[in-house]
């Protein structure tokens, strides 16, 4: 290759970049300037009310300009101040020319319910999409997950996942997640019925893969449940004792409990060093899952030093602490770690 051809090639690369650059440059000062006038000309969008008369008969492609208008407005506003004053206002638009929109109903959860932070309007645009598609699982479903993650409302997330089950072509996942809400409630009983009846029809289909789901969901259901009775009879012992009892069987003596339940994994219960009750499964797998993380930041440490930190505080006090108490056995010639609490990891 001859001096000026790689001249001229490194200039075409320049250019390249440069003009890369100059189209990123444009987008974002474009994207600056719409969120800044975008809630000016929104107020020339007519109301929902009269919206349909003015459209004359060209509903579908009002409502298709409009949702181009609402994705950029909300892209404009999520990339700069996140502040969406004019976007229920132009969903009820759209809704008013075409009420079977069911992709703007579902991003309506997004963008006004959890964006907006307004869940219960965006609970309202997609009950108006229920009325409208009797037969649509989504909807619901999304209604459901809306009350459940970002309103926290666990009965009302069961009332619209109930709701979806009763749907054409509504996937098996959907029926899992009714009783998980009503384990999350703290109704473990009702959810371990749900669990059990799933558990009776995966065996009737012959159907392993959910069989081992929801034996699994039944074990950790009656954990959570024995956790929960647990710790509320330790809290009530310390009460009314002024003291943390030494062991669980105590709280039999006592009177607090009638008996130690059985761990459904195999474990043990015991008293925590912060004087809770827990579950040697549940530690294990925790501790289990720090011994990953602080093994891959020892291996990281040694690719940029190209060796092993001489101690674990080299890594920060927050991994050099073992979290059940325990000490860690840490060889720096082989990076190699382990805890005395559990040996075998």
């Amino acid at each position: 290759m001859t001096v000026r051809l790689k001249q001229n090639s490194i200039l075409l690369i320049l250019l390249v970049i440069i003009f890369i650059a100059t189209l990123f440059l444009q987008d974002r000062i474009a994207i600056r300037h719409y969120a800044r006038e975008a809630p000016e000309s929104l107020l020339y969008l007519p109301p929902a009310e009269i919206a349909p008369t003015m459209a004359m008969g060209y509903e579908m492609l009002w409502a298709d300009l409009n949702w181009i208008r609402l994705l950029q407005y909300f892209g404009g506003l999520y990339l700069t101040t996140r502040d969406y004053p004019q976007i229920e206002r132009l969903f009820e638009v759209i809704f008013a020319l075409d009420p079977y929109f069911e992709d703007a109903y579902l991003f309506s959860s997004l963008a006004v319910g959890e964006e907006a932070e307004k869940p219960e309007k965006a609970l309202e645009f997609l009950e108006k999409g229920m009325e409208h598609m009797p037969d649509n699982w989504r909807l619901p479903f999304d209604a459901g997950f809306l009350a459940m993650q970002t309103m926290g409302d666990y009965d009302l997330a069961k009332e619209y996942f109930k709701i979806a089950t009763e749907k054409p072509h509504c996937p098996a996942f959907v029926y899992r997640i009714i009783p998980h809400l009503e384990t999350e409630a703290g109704r473990f009983e009702t959810a371990l019925c749900y669990y059990q009846q799933g558990l009776e029809e995966a065996i009737e289909r012959n159907d392993e893969v959910s069989q081992a789901i929801y034996e699994r969901n039944i074990k950790e259901t009656i954990n959570k449940m024995h956790l929960t009775e647990l710790n509320e009879a330790i809290e009530k012992y310390k009460e009314e004792q002024e003291e943390t009892p030494d062991t669980i069987e105590q709280l039999v003596e006592e009177g607090y409990i009638t008996e130690i339940p059985e761990e459904p994994h195999g474990g043990e219960y015991y008293i925590d060093p912060y004087e809770n009750i827990s579950s040697t499964t549940d530690a294990k797998q925790y501790l289990q899952q720090y011994l990953q993380a602080l093994r891959r930041e020892i291996q990281q440490y040694y690719r940029q030093h190209e060796e092993y930190p001489a101690t674990l505080d080299d890594l920060g006090p927050e991994l050099a602490k073992e979290p059940f108490f325990g000490e860690w056995e840490y060889d720096p010639e082989t990076g190699e770690v382990h805890s005395s609490s559990h040996p075998d990891l």
